[in-house]
């Protein structure tokens, strides 16, 4: 019986395997990646790779949450609960760090600046983690915007988790002068800036 849909032929394809956060706020929603990218691509969101699938792993929430309360611990931290969790893509790319010149570099740079701004002022969804590894190249020397997992609906406000998140080296000078700012625009914006000047220094002859 022949095969048909997106499996019909062989290929390649992108698997991310991680465990997505879950809040522990009562009436906060933390919505899965690939539910983020059904959004971005109802809204015709430019230069974000084509999602194929994605879902929970049966089974795969994490337990430690539930053992705070324990009369034994003495310690009482607060455990934010965790999911197992797939993605899969049709386009796996290249890091940007491989660029084949400085245009290609920032070309793509530019390509997922455009994913942002069109994510932000259509499907109103601000990414979060700009970063360096979070840019992707495709064969056509392109860039593309991944990685949405800490995404957030602009509608939703307020903090969803009592850590910080993103990656640290291209993090706004704000958010790490204050851990409690809520993460805004402007800071993904100046995360742009810092891609630039921290692949530059490193990759650039």
């Amino acid at each position: 019986m022949g095969k048909t849909g997106p499996w019909s032929e062989p290929r390649v394809i992108y698997m991310k395997d991680t465990w997505r956060f879950l809040s522990d706020l009562p009436d906060v929603e933390v919505k899965a990646e690939h539910e983020i990218y059904k959004i971005l691509h109802a809204h015709g969101t430019p230069n974000i790779p084509e999602h194929v699938a994605g879902g929970d792993v049966d089974g795969g929430r994490t337990q430690a949450q539930d053992l705070v309360d324990v009369r034994w611990l003495c310690v009482k931290p607060r455990i934010s609960p965790y999911q197992h969790y797939r993605l899969v893509h049709r386009i796996v790319g290249r890091a940007l760090f491989k660029f084949e010149c400085t245009k290609q570099f920032v070309t793509a740079v530019f390509d997922a600046l455009n994913a942002h701004s069109h994510a932000f002022n259509s499907a109103k969804i601000l990414h979060r983690d700009i970063s360096a590894g979070n840019i992707i190249l495709t064969d056509e020397g392109r860039g593309l915007l991944i990685d949405w997992e800490l995404a957030k609906l602009m509608k939703d406000v307020g903090s969803r988790r009592p850590d910080r998140t993103g990656t640290w080296q291209f993090m706004s000078a704000n958010l790490l002068q204050h851990p409690g700012k809520i993460h805004t625009l402007t800071d993904d914006l100046e995360s742009f800036l810092h891609v630039l000047g921290w692949m530059t220094l490193r990759y650039v002859p």
